[in-house]
């Protein structure tokens, strides 16, 4: 009985946790890809201010259009837009530093999309 007491309470709180991740806030997330770009990219303080700002800005948009029904080409068009607000803010080396990160996160992605699609 106490087996079963105690597995049913660590399924309990292995499912809070799951729910407590939940979805964040578009601050959360501006919040959190700042801080990545800023250690990847080395960004200085004027840098960090305004890459903050473009990315809340596309957060928010992207929280606007999500269950749209174009909403693949909003978020598109948002994340061209971001692209090309970072693009004025970063130098040289570092706008080809995120480029490659782009490139590697869709990488990553198409992999587990193909792993989902492979497990069905």
């Amino acid at each position: 009985m106490k087996k079963l007491i105690l597995i049913l309470f660590l399924a309990t709180g292995l499912n809070t946790l799951t729910y407590a991740k939940g979805d964040k806030t578009p601050a959360q997330k501006a919040a959190k890809q700042t801080e990545t770009l800023k250690k990847k990219l080395n960004l200085n303080a004027d840098q960090t201010t305004k890459v903050k700002a473009i990315m809340l800005d596309r957060d928010t948009q992207l929280a606007k259009v999500k269950n749209a029904k174009d909403e693949k080409q909003q978020k598109d068009a948002i994340d061209k837009q971001a692209d090309n607000k970072l693009a004025a803010v970063l130098t040289a080396s570092q706008e080809k530093t995120y480029e490659d990160l782009t490139a590697e996160k869709k990488e990553e992605k198409a992999k587990e999309k193909a792993a989902k699609t492979k497990a069905s």
